[in-house]
C-alpha cells in the first residue's frame, strides 16, 4: 500500500514536531528536578544536552530530504522557538501559582543585599517576561547553529535526482514508401 505524499516544508514539519516533543520531554524533567536542587542541576544540564540533541536531528533529518543545509538551519530554528514558547509558558505559569513564594524570597535576598526595594507581583512577572524572551531568543540561536552543523552531515544523505530523460541517437530520416499509383481521371 502506498503512503500519501506529505506536503510542505520537511524543516516545518521536522521543527515543529521534534520542538513540540522536546518542549514536553524539557517541562517534564523541570517538574522532576523540583524534587531537590542537586538533582535539579543535574537535570539542567541533560536537558540541555537533549535539546541539542533534539535540534541537530531536526535539522538532519530535513536536510536528508531537501539536500540543502538551509533546510537544517531552519528546521533547528523552529525547534528551539517551539521549545523557548513552551519552556516560557511553562515558567509563566509556575510563577503565577507560586507568586508569594517567588515574592518573599526575592525580597529576603534583597533586605539581604541592604537594598529598599519592595517586590511586587507585576516586578516578579516582568523579569520572568525578559527572562522568557532572553530563552526564547537563547534557543533559537542554539537550535539554528545545532540545525545548521547536523544539516551538514544530513544534505548527503538526500535521495540523488535521477533524470528520466535519455537523449535519442539521431537515426536518420524515417524510411520512405513508395507513393501508390494514381489513377488517371476521366
Amino acid at each position: 500500500m502506498q503512503q500519501p505524499a506529505k506536503t510542505g516544508s520537511p524543516a516545518v514539519r521536522q521543527g515543529l514536531l521534534i520542538g513540540l516533543i522536546l518542549g514536553v520531554v524539557l517541562v517534564i524533567l523541570s517538574l522532576i528536578g523540583l524534587l531537590s536542587s542537586t538533582l535539579s542541576t543535574i537535570l539542567g544540564i541533560v536537558e540541555f544536552i537533549i535539546f541539542i540533541a533534539g535540534a541537530a536531528y531536526a535539522g538532519y533529518s530535513a536536510s536528508a530530504k531537501t539536500g540543502k543545509t538551509g533546510t537544517g538551519a531552519i528546521a533547528g530554528m523552529l525547534a528551539g522557538i517551539v521549545v523557548g514558547v513552551i519552556i516560557s509558558v511553562y515558567t509563566f505559569v509556575y510563577s503565577i501559582l507560586n507568586m508569594n513564594s517567588l515574592i518573599a524570597v526575592a525580597q529576603k535576598a534583597a533586605q539581604s543585599a541592604g537594598s529598599n526595594v519592595h517586590y511586587t507581583s507585576s516586578l516578579i512577572l516582568l523579569g520572568v517576561g525578559a527572562a522568557a524572551i532572553f530563552f526564547i531568543l537563547l534557543y533559537l540561536a542554539i537550535g539554528v547553529i545545532a540545525g545548521a552543523i547536523a544539516g551538514l552531515v544530513g544534505k548527503g544523505r538526500a535521495p540523488q535526482m535521477t533524470s528520466t530523460y535519455t537523449e535519442a541517437l539521431y537515426s536518420g530520416l524515417p524510411p520512405t514508401s513508395p507513393t501508390p499509383p494514381t489513377s488517371p481521371t476521366p
